[in-house]
């Protein structure tokens, strides 16, 4: 069984913005859709801008990304016609260099310079998605498997194969911001451990994870301050973008 959750709350005026995104990688709509969607925000994604024009006529969305790479009609010449259409609108078009990672900080950055300074303080500048990440489990062959994964992606990863071990990591020189952190190990359990990674430092993402989808200890990994919540075996699709919703949840 598989089961991936992202147990913040959504942040209610998020529910009432509508994001057209246009990009030419279909991984990347698939984890843009997935990430703002999970924050509340309305997401239409198209594949051309031709698609853009039609349905902005239709949905008069607040936020509108354009790919340069797409070329059935120029992001400019899209930005332009849109402009004309409904000045107040934010039209991001996007750096054509730009990996997956970047795509989804730019649009953060530019949906973020909308909120006023009193209406959220959180500083854009502090947003780092390519974070150092800490896996703790006991069973090897898992954590291994996660730690290669995320390599992969672009992820600094540590392992703990301890509650001990793991406590003992975040007073590193390189402390992880966020951590998969298995709850059933020998020794100290993961909720103990939650508690001690919370009362260290509050902004420190940590997704739990298990074997057993327990609705008494995901309501207890809530009440402590986890973010989210894996069951096992891993869907490793999914990995990144519940990386991506956790770190930039803050920040929306």
């Amino acid at each position: 069984m598989e089961l991936t959750t992202l147990i913040s709350p959504v942040n209610i005026r998020n529910m009432f913005e509508h994001i057209i995104f246009s990009h030419h990688d279909t991984e990347t709509r698939q984890i843009f859709y997935e990430v703002f969607s999970d924050l509340g925000y309305k997401v239409n994604t198209v594949l051309s801008h031709h698609d853009v024009l039609n349905t902005f006529k239709i949905e008069r969305p607040q936020y509108v990304v354009l790919d340069p790479k797409i070329s059935d009609v120029s992001a400019e010449e899209t930005a332009c016609k849109i402009s004309s259409l409904s000045p107040e609108t934010r039209i991001i078009i996007l750096d054509p260099d730009k990996d997956k990672t970047l795509v989804i900080q730019q649009v953060v950055k530019t949906i973020r310079e909308n909120y006023t300074v009193q209406d959220k303080a959180t500083s854009i500048g502090g947003l780092k998605l390519k974070a150092n990440v800490l896996i703790v489990d006991d069973e090897k062959e898992s954590a291994l498997l996660l730690q290669k994964h995320l390599q992969r992606k672009g992820y600094n990863i540590d392992i703990a194969f301890s509650g001990e071990e793991a406590l003992a990591k975040l007073k590193s020189n390189t402390p992880p911001e966020i951590i998969f952190l298995d709850i059933h190990m020998p020794g100290i359990d993961g909720l103990v451990v939650l508690k001690e990674i919370k009362n260290h430092s509050q902004s420190t993402k940590v997704i739990m994870t298990s074997a057993m989808e327990d609705k008494a200890i995901i309501n207890e990994a809530v009440r402590i301050g986890a973010d989210g919540y894996l069951v096992k075996p891993f869907n490793l699709d999914q990995l990144e973008t519940m990386i991506f919703k956790s770190m930039i949840k803050d920040y929306l």
